[in-house]
């Protein structure tokens, strides 16, 4: 692990930074371009319904985590939608609908504000030592890892594995090289750097990033409430599918509960019973307001405790800054589609470092 440059509360020197270092941790969020296609196939919605939902799921991350950051438990940790509980949205939506799946999402989450509140997780947390708390979190490091592995291969091809090794060896050069030039920013930023020019640079010189979808999308488009209808006008609440969702939230409470661990481990801070209850009343609240305005419920990524491992940067103030900027991204369609057009390969290969 990196050494700790700056901590919860710290700042960097100048704003730009701060900008640079919250937005190098959106760009390792891939879940959020991922899951929502399979819950959009569920769904039956069509390509621009699909990056609709996107866009609405990007402005319900970063709400969710000005939230966590500013209420919560203020540790520095992205929210964003849940692997675990789109695992449980989808065959939801396939078998009893949009409708009865969008209830159920808003019940839950109005359970999970009321575990937090209750302080019942935060007790719980004396059962947690940190060996089994890091077993949790190394089942979820796995299971993303089989993910950016997939990535970052993706059809086999020459170019593909080179620009998957590319980014890698980039990012590792940046940090080995780059410590000691302008103050470190390169190798604080490298995850960052190497994204662009390995993506957007290389790709696009390879031909690999399809340009027509940036073209064909928005420069903004305007969030409205409750587009896929709301309590008492259009929402259903069945029995059913609310048990089936709250799988799916209690498998996100305990992840959760394993990131606020590695979190606090990496940004050097003891962690409370407090800490755990607020956060999870917090993405109790989080999720009420994702569904509020179309976004999937949202839970703690780990792949941006990653980041903070990797950049010793684990500042509050530069996650507060990534979540103003997952909302610039959900109010700007084309440049949600300049992301999804990058290269799946150069994602994977940074998803894999992290």
């Amino acid at each position: 692990m990196t050494e700790l440059r700056y901590g919860i509360e710290d700042r960097p020197e100048h704003w730009w930074q701060s900008l640079l270092f919250g937005w190098q941790h959106t760009l390792v969020d891939i879940s959020p371009f991922v899951l929502p296609l399979a819950l959009a196939a569920a769904l039956g919605m069509d390509a621009a319904a699909t990056a609709e939902l996107i866009s609405f799921g990007l402005i319900g991350m970063g709400v969710a985590t000005l939230i966590q950051t500013t209420f919560g438990n203020r540790l520095p940790i992205i929210q964003g939608p849940s692997a675990t509980l789109a695992g449980t949205l989808a065959p939801v939506a396939t078998q009893v609908g949009g409708a009865a799946m969008w209830g159920a999402v808003f019940v839950g989450a109005i359970a999970e504000t009321a575990i937090g509140l209750s302080g019942l997780l935060g007790r719980l947390r004396r059962a947690f030592p940190p060996v089994v708390a890091g077993v949790v979190v190394l089942t979820i490091g796995l299971s993303l890892g089989r993910l950016a592995i997939s990535l970052s291969v993706g059809d086999g091809s020459a170019p593909n594995l080179a620009l998957a090794a590319g980014v890698v060896a980039l990012v590792l050069l940046l940090q080995k090289f780059g410590a000691d030039r302008w103050g470190g920013l390169l190798a604080r930023a490298a995850i960052d750097i190497a994204i662009w020019v390995e993506g957007l640079g290389v790709g696009g010189a390879l031909g690999l990033v399809d340009w027509q979808l940036v073209a064909s999308r928005p420069w903004l488009q305007l969030p409205r409430p409750f587009p896929y209808g709301g309590p008492g006008f259009g929402w259903e609440f069945g029995i059913a599918a609310t048990l089936a969702v709250a799988a799916g939230y209690i498998g996100s409470m305990v992840e959760s509960v394993g990131d606020y661990v590695a979190t606090a481990a990496v940004a050097d801070e003891e962690l409370t019973e407090t800490h755990v209850s607020r956060g999870i009343t917090a993405e109790g609240i989080g999720c009420m307001l994702a569904a509020s305005v179309g976004g999937m419920p949202c839970t703690s990524y780990t792949q941006n405790v990653g980041i903070i491992a990797a950049t010793g940067i684990a500042s509050r103030h530069v996650v507060r800054v990534a979540a103003v900027i997952l909302l610039a991204y959900g109010l700007c369609p084309k440049f949600v589609a300049m992301l999804v057009a990058l290269p799946r390969t150069v994602l994977g290969g940074v998803f894999l470092l992290v």
